[in-house]
């Protein structure tokens, strides 16, 4: 048995140098192995173009701008994929498409479908309370872009 401090851990602040380490470690992934990175990246696009699709097709673009504001909530789905794939790179392990998309799928039954529930009924109340902001600001007066309405 490992005795650990109780509590949560010291963080240190992130630094620019944090996150460049980051960004290089996810370029060296993706020119190593593209073809998983290019699979679960259009999993988020494929998202937005469906929000996207849905506001254009229901007359209520408005939405839009609250769905593009509330829409970083759905990447932590793209990003288990992602994350996979640079722990098999890290591991020297093979990276197959098929086995990490089949090890995403196995987590439907564990903690993420608990996380895609929590992040849906935040993603409703962003939208309610959008729409409240709305309401009471705007009140009946129409909305149709920022050029044509100036007065927003």
């Amino acid at each position: 048995m490992h005795n650990r401090p109780i509590g949560p851990p010291n963080l240190r602040p992130i630094s620019t140098s944090d996150i460049l380490q980051s960004l290089a470690a996810g370029i060296r992934d993706f020119r190593a192995a593209p073809v998983p990175g290019l699979f679960f990246a259009n999993f988020y696009v494929l998202g937005g173009l469906i929000m996207t699709w849905i506001t254009y097709v229901t007359g209520t673009t408005f939405w839009l701008v609250l769905a593009v504001m509330g829409f970083p909530l759905i990447g932590a789905f793209a990003a288990l994929g992602l994350y996979e794939t640079s722990r098999r790179r890290a591991a020297n392990e093979p990276i197959n498409l098929r086995e990490i998309a089949s090890l995403v799928w196995a987590h439907k039954v564990g903690q993420l479908p608990w996380l895609a529930v929590i992040l849906v009924i935040l993603f409703l109340f962003w939208f309610f309370l959008g729409h409240m902001i709305f309401a009471l600001f705007l009140g009946l007066s129409p909305m149709t872009n920022v050029h044509s309405s100036t007065e927003v």
